[in-house]
């Protein structure tokens, strides 16, 4: 995949998941330190799988995760305040 579909890819995942990661930013504000973050990861994969990526991994702080797709690492965030995601990283073949 050529950079401008990576993007656009990217672009699809983050609106995609909009509701999810709301709802699930918010349940882990409750419910963290009861629940494992990676029961997160396992209802997420099958998501971003659909559209090519591949989870790397769950973060706490922000609440996220980080995805590869194609020569890309991605960081979709959620805050109190902001939904966001950007590129963080670049593999180089």
């Amino acid at each position: 995949m050529n950079i401008e579909e990576r993007k656009k890819i990217a672009r699809k995942i983050f609106i995609h998941l909009n509701d999810t990661m709301g709802n699930f930013y918010f349940r882990w504000q409750d419910e963290k330190e009861y629940e494992d973050i990676m029961d997160y990861q396992q209802a997420l994969a099958p998501e971003i799988l659909k559209f090519g990526g591949k989870i790397i991994k769950m973060t706490k702080r922000p609440f996220g995760v980080q995805f590869r797709l194609g020569d890309g690492i991605y960081h979709l965030m959620h805050t109190s305040e902001t939904y966001s995601y950007k590129l963080i990283a670049i593999i180089s073949k």
